[in-house]
């Protein structure tokens, strides 16, 4: 779909001064061309636990060998895209080879225009929120309205279980997978291999 008729079939987001959408981030080319005036802000996870955090929202295992196909049918359009990630080209034998393409994807686009983003990494942002919060709103020169102390550690959708390893969740192969295919990424945003 081309960025014309995704904004006039979400019209009403775009009329907002903020969208907060990753699947805008295979169009950044022609965001950036459209919107000269717009500033864009990259937030990066780790992919092993972002994977990790969109399968347990989603209700599925780390390993995609184990969980039979209809698994998937009960899982939104809108996620299903996510997982298959057909549409940007991304192809591989299971839901989490796709993701960690996908992950990949994004990330290239990020580090290859680090000029034109603001990059927030997760791990950096839990650590400390605010500080985080108001060096973005600094580096995008919006002002300053409220305090958001107090808001920092509302959860807005169920928490993942951290208490499960990745290598507990994924196993081996799968964990081996995303390190594989995600190498770049993660040397470039100085996520250490085999974590």
């Amino acid at each position: 779909m081309s960025l014309a008729e995704y904004r006039r079939l979400n019209a009403v987001e775009f009329s907002k001064d903020i969208i907060k959408e990753a699947n805008l981030t295979p169009m950044f080319d022609d965001l950036r061309s459209s919107y000269s005036d717009a500033r864009f802000v990259f937030v990066v996870r780790d992919p092993r636990t972002n994977i990790r955090s969109i399968l347990q929202r989603l209700d599925l295992s780390g390993r995609p060998e184990e969980v039979d196909s209809s698994a998937l049918q009960d899982i939104s359009e809108t996620w299903r895209l996510i997982l298959d990630s057909g549409w940007l080209g991304i192809s591989g034998d299971d839901y989490v080879t796709r993701l960690a393409s996908r992950w990949q994807l994004f990330s290239d686009i990020a580090s290859s225009n680090v000029d034109d983003f603001q990059i927030i990494r997760y791990e950096d942002f839990l650590v400390d929120k605010v500080g985080s919060i108001e060096r973005l709103v600094d580096g995008l020169s919006l002002d300053r309205v409220h305090d958001i102390a107090e808001q920092t550690d509302i959860q807005y959708q169920a928490k993942g279980d951290h208490s499960v390893s990745l290598n507990a969740f994924f196993g081996a192969r799968n964990l081996e997978r995303i390190d594989a295919i995600c190498k770049k990424g993660m040397r470039f945003f100085r996520y250490a291999r085999g974590a």
